[in-house]
């Protein structure tokens, strides 16, 4: 295991090395990676289901049509829990009209905590508990532009609730989830989950960071974005790569005292396709040390690990580590 000595103030984490595992597409006989058939896509959203609130031990995965849910103190499904669960929506939308830019209101309404991505932006970060609220962001698209949307939601206790519409700001018109959002269907998701690869490689890394400010006050989302438009007209297909990145947990903390595991609250993964803007992010249960990403685009991807203990306090990040997927 990797340290550093560092001045530091008191209760802060070290976490110890890093280990990343990055499993590779398989090659054919013909020396390139099996062909790919198109995806087929549904409308409405891919609804993967977690129990707890770190997306670390999935239940369930479903097409949803809208993200438009009131459980009230139930659960989604029989299979799930009805406190401490965790739901991640993905799914592609569409601009409907037809020439020019447009704006539009992503309204995400939550109890509890949430977390929306537009182009792998993050756009709105309420990730704690409260109960029912409005968080909105408005985005500025060309006509027919499509963007990858992504609502993280967590579920503490008591009341559960979580929504999303979007809103035309010229019409008015809250927009139809069929009509404009899809995702791949359930038999694409599973042709790449069989094409997962087997061989894999490792690196390791030393790492540590201060306490992590998680006051948080209301924030207002209003200001508005403009979305580049992406070039393709529609998205890479899922890749066939699984990426396991793991740790060893730490020992002591950065001010050189020890830390038994039961002092670990989680561990919160933070990941991207530039080093400099890791804007996704996975939390795991103390119980574990490795996480498993499937169906990362293609291209280069970073992995950074940091530590969260029972009183708050947060480790620094990892150094990044890094692999490419084909």
């Amino acid at each position: 295991m990797l340290f550093k000595k560092t001045t530091s103030a008191r209760g802060l984490l070290l976490l110890g090395s890093l280990l990343a595992s990055f499993a590779h597409g398989q090659e054919n006989t013909t020396g390139g990676f099996p062909e790919e058939a198109a995806p087929h896509y549904l409308s409405g959203f891919t609804g993967e289901y977690f129990r707890g609130t770190g997306f670390s031990r999935p239940l369930m995965t479903r097409t949803d049509p809208a993200i438009n849910f009131s459980w009230g103190r139930g659960g989604p499904a029989a299979e799930m829990p009805v406190d401490r669960f965790s739901v991640r929506w993905s799914g592609l939308f569409t601009a409907p009209h037809r020439e020019g830019k447009r704006k539009y209101l992503f309204n995400a309404r939550t109890d509890d905590g949430v977390r929306l991505f537009l182009a792998d932006e993050l756009v709105i970060d309420e990730w704690k508990d409260h109960g029912a609220k409005n968080f909105r962001h408005t985005a500025v698209l060309e006509a027919g532009q499509r963007v990858s949307v992504i609502m993280e939601y967590y579920e503490n206790q008591g009341s559960a609730v979580a929504q999303l519409s979007i809103t035309d700001m010229v019409t008015g018109q809250v927009l139809s989830t069929a009509g404009t959002v899809k995702s791949p269907s359930r038999d694409s998701r599973e042709e790449s989950d069989r094409n997962t690869p087997e061989q894999e490689q490792e690196q390791e890394v030393s790492a540590y960071v201060p306490r992590e400010d998680d006051s948080h006050e209301e924030r207002s989302y209003e200001d508005e974005a403009e979305v580049e438009a992406e070039p393709e007209s529609r998205p890479p297909p899922p890749s066939k790569n699984v990426v396991t990145l793991s740790w060893t947990a730490p020992l002591t903390r950065m001010d050189g005292t020890s830390i038994a595991l039961s002092e670990i609250d989680y561990y919160e993964i933070r990941y991207g396709q530039k080093p400099e803007k890791l804007s996704r992010s996975a939390s795991v249960e103390s119980d574990e040390t490795s996480y498993r990403f499937r169906g990362l685009g293609r291209g280069s991807w970073y992995f950074t690990v940091r530590v969260v203990d029972r009183k708050g306090l947060v480790s620094p990040e990892s150094r990044s580590v890094a692999t490419k997927v084909n």
